[in-house]
């Protein structure tokens, strides 16, 4: 998924005493870390989301997706298949955070915690411009038990938690005080609570 957008600032390096950085810079690294890792406050993307937990060295364990690949409808509209949409729904999410491309009400169940959540992301990402970013989804997984709904059931299926792998490529950051360049991120798991609506899976809540 290539951007153009807004994001954010850098870190300290390790050993060094950190320094209070300008309202801009601050910004620009915590966006990235955001975009990815889909957090309440800007700290590491971004995708497209919970804290997340890196997980170094997994990265080459299966072919990742290119987010771009993964704009069907499909997917999220399968009560049988959560997976498939979770890697869908952190796709649109992703591209929705890096340049806002979509809407919220396509990933997300309105009102919830993770479309509270979203809605403050965008707001920090305002006036920061993300450029050639690149997210690409490797994996998704159920978290716990969870069986598809019968074929004659009336309800539709129970949420579903589940965990995607994902990784944003480096890319710049451009604030009104310059451009950044921000590093490739590691490969990072997010946990996803999806839940069926009328249109298909939406995110309830990011972990």
């Amino acid at each position: 998924m290539r951007t153009g957008r807004r994001v954010a600032a850098t870190a300290p390096a390790p050993g060094r005493r950190a320094t209070a950085p300008r309202p801009s810079t601050a910004r620009a690294v915590g966006t990235s870390v955001a975009i990815v890792v889909g957090a309440a406050v800007l700290v590491a993307v971004l995708a497209v989301l919970g804290p997340g937990r890196a997980t170094p060295g997994a990265a080459d364990a299966e072919t990742p997706t290119a987010v771009a690949g993964l704009s069907h409808d499909g997917a999220t509209r399968d009560p049988a298949d959560p997976l498939g949409a979770a890697r869908v729904l952190t796709e649109r999410r992703l591209a929705l955070l890096a340049d806002g491309t979509g809407d919220l009400a396509s990933i997300v169940v309105a009102g919830s915690p993770a479309h509270e959540q979203d809605e403050a992301l965008l707001a920090e990402l305002a006036g920061v411009d993300v450029l050639d970013a690149r997210a690409e989804v490797f994996d998704a997984r159920p978290v716990g038990s969870w069986s598809p709904p019968a074929a004659d059931a009336d309800a539709g299926p129970a949420d579903a938690t589940v965990e995607v792998d994902y990784a944003v490529g480096a890319h710049r950051q451009r604030t009104p005080d310059g451009e950044i360049q921000v590093p490739a991120t590691p490969r990072t798991t997010v946990v996803l609570v999806l839940r069926w609506t009328d249109d298909g899976w939406r995110v309830v809540e990011v972990r």
